[in-house]
């Protein structure tokens, strides 16, 4: 049996609530969560996206930013609480992305109504989100670059194996997991990839491939196919799907503080 993942359940105001149970994160009535969310940014202000395992549950194969939801460890005082955001989004750079990178090269953008984004997608998920910048030099590309190269051969023969199993291509393969009757086969890439790597080591397979564009790159695109990006995205993007009311703010937030991000190597 998996062990209960447990995260922060906080109120509109990021006090906390009390320990949440992951499984009810999507359920009624979606009860408010602290996540975090990376943006990853290359020596020529583009933007690493990641496209998501087809084995996962939500969101299969769409591409998204860097981060998830902090997990719950012990009650941080208040001064702690901004320590427990950067050492969760730490966490979550070094499982999707899998380069070294100090606290210290975490910087955050702040909203100009507090320090965290407020994601409300009706039916949806509800969180209180603190996002990060980190500034890839050109040697983290370059060992991004063959981190990718490996993905996409590991990806390869795991895919393979699964469709040799069920007697399908891998073309068919990839395009019916991320459909929502394609539970059966994202267990089957789940069995796989277990056999593979080890149960216990699934989380650190999450990420597919990496992708760079630039964020008006990434808009274009959103706007021509929106079903191709998670929540992670066109909450912070589009105003129209995350129902908080400084939304609206997000886009041009984030755009200021890509473009005056700090440029020391790191």
């Amino acid at each position: 049996m998996a062990k209960k993942e447990y995260l922060y359940e906080c109120d509109d105001q990021d006090r906390m609530i009390g320990p949440l149970d992951r499984a009810f994160v999507h359920l009624p009535p979606y009860p408010i969560h602290r996540a975090t969310g990376i943006l990853t940014i290359t020596p020529d202000q583009k933007i690493v996206w990641q496209r998501r395992a087809r084995f996962k549950d939500v969101f299969p194969g769409l591409l998204d930013i860097h981060g998830g939801n902090v997990k719950y460890k012990h009650e941080p005082t208040e001064q702690g609480r901004s320590i427990l955001y950067t050492k969760s989004a730490q966490e979550e750079f070094a499982e999707e992305v899998g380069l070294a990178i100090g606290e210290d090269h975490f910087q955050r953008i702040l909203p100009t109504y507090g320090d965290y984004f407020k994601v409300r997608l009706p039916n949806q998920n509800n969180e209180n989100k603190a996002i990060y910048l980190v500034r890839l030099t050109f040697e983290c590309m370059q060992e991004l670059h063959n981190k990718n190269i490996w993905l996409k051969k590991f990806w390869h023969k795991i895919y393979a194996k699964v469709a040799f199993h069920k007697k399908i291509t891998i073309s068919t393969l990839c395009r019916h997991a991320i459909q929502k009757d394609g539970a059966k086969l994202r267990h089957a890439l789940v069995q796989e990839l277990g056999r593979t790597v080890g149960m216990d080591r699934i989380e650190f397979y999450e990420v597919e491939e990496y992708i760079t564009m630039s964020l008006s790159e990434a808009l274009e695109y959103y706007h021509q196919n929106p079903n191709a990006f998670a929540d992670g995205f066109y909450s912070l993007f589009d105003p129209e799907r995350n129902q908080a009311a400084e939304a609206k703010d997000y886009p041009g937030i984030i755009q200021q503080a890509i473009s005056t991000v700090k440029s020391e190597c790191l």
